[in-house]
């Protein structure tokens, strides 16, 4: 539940574990031991789905501008986006794109 209820609400920055945790009608403490069993962290999920999604989007080479896909996925920052995403897949976002793009 906790972790369908992140992937449908992943275009909000401001989702937050206490956000998670009071729609599933559980505590924080446990919504951690929740994910920390599957050995992995609230947030970590959270940013692993949202660099996923973005992803996938910059592989459409005629799609939106990256600002525009950090931006639909929660992350405001374009900068912080640009550095989670180049640590995540070992290339940045606009790099990515112009090579599935064939450019």
């Amino acid at each position: 539940m906790a972790k369908s209820f992140i992937v449908r609400n992943l275009g909000d920055p401001d989702l937050a574990p206490a956000d998670v945790a009071a729609a599933g009608n559980i505590s924080l403490s446990y919504l951690h031991r929740l994910f920390a069993a599957d050995g992995a962290a609230v947030f970590g999920y959270l940013r692993e789905q949202r660099l996923q999604a973005a992803y996938r989007d910059l592989l459409n080479p005629g799609g939106e501008p990256v600002v525009r896909i950090s931006q639909r996925w929660g992350l405001r920052s374009a900068a912080h986006f640009n550095h989670l995403f180049k640590k995540r897949f070992g290339v940045a976002p606009g790099e990515l794109r112009r090579t599935s793009s064939g450019a």
